[in-house]
C-alpha cells in the first residue's frame, strides 16, 4: 500500500520537474485535466496529524458567498432543500479533491501541469487522513445535490455530485505514536487543537444556498456529541472576509498556547479562532 501511495507522490514530483522545464506555451493551454487515480486505502489512522514538509496544510477556505441569513437552521436538509449533508465515503474523495484544488488554487485551473500536481497532492492528503477507523471522533462531511426526479446531478460512477466539503477532527492523539514509514524523514507530525474544523469548501455554482452554514452547523453538532464544549479553526490573517464572518457567528481570535504553537509554526500568518458550543 505504501508503494502505491509513493507512486502518486513520485508522479507529482515528476510532473513538477516537467513543469519547471516546460516551454512557456504550456502555461496558457486551454484545458486542465484531472488524472485518473486508483482508489487507495490510508495507512495511518491515529490521532496525530501527518503533514509533508513540502505540502502546506490547507486551512478553512471560507465560502466567500456564504449568506448566514439564508443558511439552513440545521444540517438535516428539509424537504425543500436542494442538497443533503452526510459523512463522506472513500469514493467521494476524488470529487472532494477536485473541489479543493479549484477552490483553494483558482489560479491553477487552466494550468495543464500544476493543476494535476495539486490535485494529486490534495487527493493524497485526503486519503492519508481519511477517518478509516469508525471511532466517532473524526469525520469528513460532504454536501451533495439532491433533487427529486433529477438524475443529471449524478456522476458517471453513480455517486451524487459533491458540492461542499469540510473536516471535523476530535481525535485524541495516541500516546507514543510515531511515524516509522519510508517517508518518515520528510514528514512532520504536529498536533492540532481538538476538535478542529477545516477545509470548508463550496462549489462556486452552489454558493448562497446555505451549504457552508449547514456544514458548519453539522460539524458543531458532532463536536458537541463527542463531549466538547468548544470548536477551533484557523484563518489566514489576510482573509478579512472570513474573520468578519466567523466573528459574527461567535468565533473569537485566541492567543495560541501549548501544541498550537508548533501547529502554527508551519503556517505563518494564521490566526487561531475558537467558539464555545
Amino acid at each position: 500500500m505504501m508503494i502505491a501511495r509513493s507512486k502518486i507522490k513520485a508522479a507529482a514530483v515528476a510532473l513538477y520537474f516537467i513543469h519547471k522545464s516546460a516551454v512557456p506555451w504550456l502555461w496558457s493551454a486551454s484545458a486542465a485535466f484531472t488524472p485518473t487515480v486508483p482508489s487507495l486505502k490510508p495507512k495511518y489512522a491515529d490521532g496525530s496529524f501527518r503533514l509533508s514538509q513540502s505540502i502546506l496544510l490547507q486551512l478553512n477556505s471560507v465560502d466567500d458567498a456564504t449568506d448566514t441569513d439564508n443558511a439552513c437552521p440545521s444540517a438535516v436538509a428539509t424537504s425543500t432543500s436542494k442538497f443533503q449533508i452526510r459523512e463522506a465515503e472513500y469514493s467521494d474523495l476524488s470529487q472532494a479533491a477536485d473541489l479543493m484544488t479549484d477552490g483553494f488554487y483558482p489560479e491553477l485551473r487552466r494550468n495543464p501541469i500544476m493543476r494535476p500536481i495539486r490535485y494529486l497532492l490534495e487527493l493524497d492528503r485526503l486519503q492519508g487522513n481519511f477517518p478509516y477507523e469508525e471511532d466517532g471522533r473524526h469525520f469528513y462531511l460532504i454536501a451533495y445535490e439532491e433533487e427529486e426526479g433529477d438524475t443529471t446531478t449524478e456522476t458517471k460512477d453513480g455517486n451524487r455530485k459533491v458540492v461542499g466539503f469540510c473536516d471535523i477532527d476530535g481525535r485524541i492523539p495516541k500516546a507514543g505514536s510515531n511515524n516509522t514509514g519510508f517517508l518518515s524523514s520528510f514528514v512532520k507530525r504536529v498536533r492540532r487543537p481538538q476538535p478542529y474544523f477545516s477545509d470548508l469548501i463550496v462549489n462556486p455554482d452552489n454558493r448562497r444556498q446555505g451549504i457552508a452554514s449547514a456544514l458548519m452547523t453539522e460539524a458543531e453538532r458532532r463536536a458537541k456529541s463527542m463531549g466538547f464544549d468548544e470548536l477551533y479553526l484557523g484563518v489566514r490573517s489576510t482573509n478579512d472576509l472570513a474573520l468578519r464572518m466567523y466573528s459574527k457567528i461567535g468565533y473569537e481570535i485566541i492567543i495560541p498556547w501549548g501544541d498550537m504553537l508548533a501547529f502554527l509554526e508551519i503556517q505563518p500568518g494564521v490566526r487561531m479562532l475558537r467558539r464555545s458550543l
